[in-house]
Formats: C-alpha cells, sequence, structure tokens
C-alpha cells in the first residue's frame, strides 16, 4: 500500500480532504507532528524545521547548506514513519520530499484563486484586499521553495499522481477519488519484502545523512540491506579525526549492520604557485 501526500495551494481544503480519507483508510494523518517529531529527534529548534518547508530560502540559505540539512532531516522522519506503517502527509513539500520513494500516491489539489480568496477572508475576517496580498504570498512562498528545491512549478500536474479539479469534484468526490485509487493496490504484493527493505535502508540513509550534515555538508551515504557506506569530502588534515568525529555522531543509530566511513581530504593541493 502507498504512502500518500497531498499538495495543494493555500485554503485549498487540503487538511479537510486528508483527514476525511485518513478516517476513510484508518491511517494516520500527519503534517505538524512531522515537524514537530524532527525537532525533537534532532535537537533543533521547532521555528528552524517550520521555516524550512513553509518559507522559500533566503540568501543566507542558498550560501549556507542549513535549508537543505533540516529537509533532510525531516524527510528522515517520514521514512521512518513510513518504515512502520502507512500514512497521509499533508504537510508542505510531501511531493519533492519523497520523489524516490516508490508506491507514493502523490496528489493535488487544484482550486480557483477566487475560491481560496473567499475561503482566506472567512478564516482570517478580513478585507479583500488585505486577504488577496497574504494568500498572494503564500502562493509565491510555494512556488519559491519548489523552485529552490526541485526546479520545478508545484502547479505542474505531471509532477503528482492524481490532479483533481475541488470545483468539479468537491470535497467528497476528491476524498472518494484517493481512497479508491489507494486500494488499488497498484504493486506485486510478491515484492512486499523487498518493498520493505528498500524502505527500511532510504530510512537509515537519509538519517544518517542527515545527522552528519550540519557537520560535513559534503556527505554521501548509502545502504544495503543495513549495510552502510559512507563518503565524506572535507577539507582536513587528519582523516582518522573526521573519520571518528562521524562514526561518534552516528552512535548506535537502530538498522546498522556493518558500516564503512571513507574522508576524502578537499584540500586543494599546494603548488609552486603557494612557495
Amino acid at each position: 500500500m502507498p504512502i500518500i501526500t497531498i499538495s495543494r495551494a493555500s485554503r485549498s481544503k487540503g487538511e479537510w480532504i486528508a483527514t476525511q480519507v485518513a478516517e476513510t483508510l484508518g491511517i494516520p494523518c500527519l503534517a505538524k507532528e512531522i515537524i514537530t517529531e524532527t525537532a525533537d529527534d534532532f535537537c533543533i529548534p521547532h521555528e528552524k524545521i517550520y521555516t524550512a518547508v513553509y518559507d522559500g530560502p533566503t540568501l543566507y540559505e542558498r550560501i549556507l547548506p542549513e535549508k537543505q540539512c533540516h529537509l533532510a532531516m525531516i524527510k528522515a522522519t517520514l521514512l521512518k514513519r513510513l518504515a512502520h506503517g502507512d500514512f497521509i502527509y499533508h504537510g508542505p513539500g510531501g511531493h519533492v520530499l519523497l520523489d524516490d520513494v516508490p508506491h507514493t500516491l502523490k496528489v493535488r489539489i487544484i482550486s480557483r484563486f477566487k475560491n481560496r480568496l473567499h475561503e482566506e477572508m472567512e478564516r482570517s475576517g478580513l478585507p479583500q484586499k488585505i486577504s488577496r496580498a497574504h494568500l498572494t504570498q503564500k502562493d509565491k512562498n510555494r512556488v519559491h521553495w519548489n523552485h529552490y528545491i526541485c526546479k520545478a512549478d508545484p502547479t505542474d500536474t505531471a509532477l503528482y499522481s492524481l490532479a483533481l479539479n475541488l470545483e468539479a469534484l468537491h470535497v467528497e468526490g476528491c476524498v472518494s477519488v484517493i481512497c479508491e485509487t489507494f486500494g488499488l493496490n497498484l504493486f506485486n504484493p510478491n515484492a512486499l519484502e523487498t518493498y520493505r527493505q528498500t524502505i527500511n535502508d532510504m530510512a537509515l540513509t537519509t538519517r544518517v545523512k542527515a545527522t552528519l550534515m550540519p557537520h560535513f555538508p559534503d556527505t554521501h551515504v548509502t545502504s544495503h540491506a543495513g549495510r552502510l557506506f559512507i563518503m565524506i569530502h572535507h577539507p582536513t588534515n587528519n582523516t582518522n579525526k573526521i573519520r571518528e568525529e562521524a562514526i561518534s555522531l552516528i552512535g548506535d543509530t537502530p538498522g546498522i549492520r556493518s558500516m564503512q566511513c571513507d574522508v576524502h581530504d578537499k584540500n586543494i593541493p599546494r603548488t609552486a604557485m603557494h612557495k
């Protein structure tokens, strides 16, 4: 059974649809819970995790890898959850963060701006002009975020498994289509064990990378059935020290059966020009 992600523009009834789908299918419905869990697991202030998925990058964040680190942490939390069972995620960026996860049912809810503006005015109690400005800024932030992360427009329906027109289907119709599609069981049951191992390896790889990235941004991690391979590119004169530090940071992360950690010195070699 696939995980479901719900993507939409602001005020498109995405949370309402996600909640009803979750109740119908009997699976957890998650959004802000992932932010809280990520912040607690990695000992990061909640505000930093929140801005990682809700705000486009600042100039500072474009230069330094902080936002990428926080997004890797969020993905690690999502995969950890997935390793323990199906769920529906209606927080921002699900279609991007889980793009490489097999059997993900990525849903896009489409709603006209005038309908979303009416919803914004009802919820905020603000006049039309201010509500329009708020909604337009939220839309810009989401487009900016998507362009930064995956160089794609979030309104591009090719990014999704399903694109549902809220005006045509209404909430009940969207819920029905999502539940029916989820129930099709589109992947081979005989491949279930392989799928579970793939998810476990992805969860382990992403968690280890998220742990190491704040200290060693240029880190590559792969895993096969719990056998972990880490390659760190870092300027250093003592590769053994970096290796020991990395192994210490990873600690007793669950799921590791064996580990190989290599460190590549990124220092620019000295030439005759340096003399």
